[in-house]
């Protein structure tokens, strides 16, 4: 997979900005996962990692709905 350079971004277009920031999503709800599967389940900051993963998730489903919008133009 190539390297994205978040510097570059102003000269993409919205289609290509989007999958940037879909691709950024993704990445971090895989670090949030395993952070949540690591986590005993004792430790109270747990639902704090199980919160921002729904957050991820949320932004994800939004990336994917432009997506689609500006695939489509």
């Amino acid at each position: 997979m190539e390297r994205i350079h978040i510097n570059t971004i102003e000269d993409k277009s919205l289609y290509k900005k989007t999958l940037i920031i879909y691709e950024l999503l993704r990445r971090t709800l895989d670090d949030l996962n395993e952070a949540y599967y690591r986590t005993p389940p004792f430790i109270s900051s747990k639902i704090y990692i199980l919160r921002s993963i729904n957050r991820v998730k949320a932004g994800i489903n939004l990336c994917r709905e432009l997506l689609n919008v500006t695939k489509n133009v």
